[in-house]
């Protein structure tokens, strides 16, 4: 995940940063949130910018020509702030209709949204919504609006509404949640990021903030643009030489692992627990062991080591465990779980900087004051020891759980992807140089029944359990909306309203049944 600058030398750099990740098969997130929009000034010199849009269509371009050694193109999801004034012309980058020079087919468009937009579409859905230039706002007020969330930045974001300097793009609630719904419909884009949840609930907010996710909206880390401090001319061993000094900024990166729910024994705390150490132990090795494409990458990795830990056969266990997708059972079974996958994991990193030390960052972290337990009210007596545990020992890893897709280990794994539900007890499953057969896992008589379709499962149970998993996940996780046409816009807008209400920090794609998708090469594995 990169922060692109709103500078030519930045915006080159984060392409540059883009083509030498996707060379060795990583997908990246891209934030565009800083970039001027449309017609504002460059140099005094008003209406010469020309917008985010043809800067995500360099992106594109990189992605289509950097195809990881011939094996498959590059894959990048650009974020923009739903209140930046190119939106609308962003929500058309995929759709078939319009001008094709503001298309752009392989990237993947997703939008950081704040609580303010849900609640005025929830409450006042007939009224305006502004849409402004970052650039404009930072020269006339002194302060980045992206920079700021919550109520700081709703009282900003409000200031710079009423201040007549800054020029405005207004557009109806109505016809900007219409515009999101098309193309969600039509494309499967635009994710969603619902950045002030994902702030809130940053365990290393001390330490800056989270713009946006990746390319499968699992993780969520702080970020910072990389920046040139000073060029020098130096001579060495008699040669002239052009010296570059570079601030790292914040370069995230994934390191990623899943526990398979459908072949572990949840009945087992031992088991659980032992394996979930396991995996904690290994990705924390990782990050020692790893190959990373750019410096700025190992710098952001030794400062938080970061890890993923997340799941893969989640309706496999469900059906396992003779539990129905729509129902509260599922609901408390998996809060429960959750939790218990939440403790272990946590008291593993914990185990680990009691042996090699904690992260560096860790000291004024939400691990280390305790906010962290009090927001998602851990108050059980195993949670208080571990606080005090962590108190004393410090934790290894800065971010430890984000949930992928993991559509093909998976497979490998032959049990069923992420947290979604399976398409069919039986389907084939089209990827881009084949057709796979999938079959439900351990299909039975009796497991039989707890193998509904995706697409006629009632998705507002989908959204409920995301939102009593968010709880338990400092980062985020990769699920996704499987909708028929029979959805209607208010009952497509109704699933984006309850996830925000939820706590539900990303949604993926909106699937239909004709759509076909692409993940990065990790997020997949």
């Amino acid at each position: 995940m990169d922060t692109v600058p709103d500078s030519l030398e930045g915006i080159y750099r984060s392409i540059d940063n883009f083509a030498r990740v996707s060379k060795f098969g990583g997908g990246m997130g891209l934030y565009f949130g800083k970039v001027r929009s449309s017609g504002s000034d460059i140099r005094g010199f008003k209406g010469a910018a020309g917008g985010v849009i043809r800067w995500i269509r360099l992106a594109n371009d990189t992605a289509v020509a950097v195809d990881q050694l011939g094996v498959r193109q590059g894959a990048v999801a650009v974020y923009l702030d739903a209140w930046h004034k190119d939106i609308p012309e962003f929500l058309g980058l995929k759709t078939n209709n319009g001008d094709d020079r503001m298309k752009a087919h392989d990237v993947f468009p997703a939008i950081c949204y704040p609580d303010l937009f849900w609640k005025k579409a929830k409450e006042d859905i007939d009224g305006n919504w502004h849409l402004m230039c970052p650039h404009e706002i930072e020269k006339v007020k002194g302060y980045c609006l992206e920079d700021s969330y919550g109520r700081e930045w709703e009282e900003r974001y409000l200031d710079c509404i009423n201040d007549s300097r800054i020029s405005k793009r207004t557009i109806s609630m109505k016809d900007m949640l219409r515009l999101i719904i098309k193309s969600g419909v039509e494309t499967g884009t635009p994710f969603t990021f619902n950045r002030d949840k994902v702030n809130e609930m940053n365990p290393n907010s001390h330490k800056g903030i989270i713009y946006c996710s990746n390319l499968c909206t699992e993780i969520a880390q702080n970020m910072d643009a990389i920046s040139t401090i000073s060029q020098t001319i130096e001579e060495i061993d008699g040669e002239k030489v052009v010296v570059t000094v570079t601030r790292p900024g914040e370069f995230v990166v994934c390191n990623l692992a899943s526990l398979s729910l459908g072949n572990i024994d949840l009945s087992s705390d031992g088991e659980l627990a032992e394996i979930t150490e396991s995996a904690v132990r290994a990705l924390d090795n990782v990050i020692d062991l790893n190959y990373f494409p750019l410096p700025y990458a190992k710098i952001n990795n030794e400062k938080y080591r970061p890890i993923g830990l997340g799941i893969s056969g989640y309706h496999h266990m469900l059906a396992k465990n003779r539990i129905l997708w729509e129902s509260e059972e599922h609901l408390n079974f998996v809060d429960e779980l959750f939790e218990k996958i939440n403790f272990y994991t946590i008291k593993a990193s914990k185990n680990i900087a009691a042996e090699k030390g904690c992260y560096e960052y860790f000291p004024d972290s939400e691990w280390q004051t305790g906010e962290y337990f009090d927001k998602r009210d851990y108050s059980g007596e195993n949670w208080q020891q571990l606080r005090a545990d962590i108190k004393e020992h410090g934790l290894r890893n800065g971010y430890l759980i984000a949930i992928a897709p993991t559509s093909s280990t998976s497979i490998i794994g032959a049990t069923t992807a992420g947290v979604d539900p399976i398409m069919n007890r039986y389907f084939l499953e089209e990827k881009k140089n084949g057709t796979l057969p999938r079959v439900a896992p351990e299909l039975s008589a009796e497991t039989i029944w707890y193998y509904k379709n995706a697409h006629l499962i009632n998705q507002e149970w989908s959204v409920k359990a995301a939102g009593v998993r968010s709880r338990h996940i400092d980062q985020a996780q990769s699920m996704n909306l499987y909708i028929t046409n029979e959805y209607t816009f208010r009952g497509v807008l109704n699933l984006y309203l309850l996830a925000w209400e939820r706590g539900v920090k990303t949604v993926y794609y909106i699937r239909s049944k004709s759509l076909e998708v692409e993940e990065c090469e990790s997020c997949s594995s």
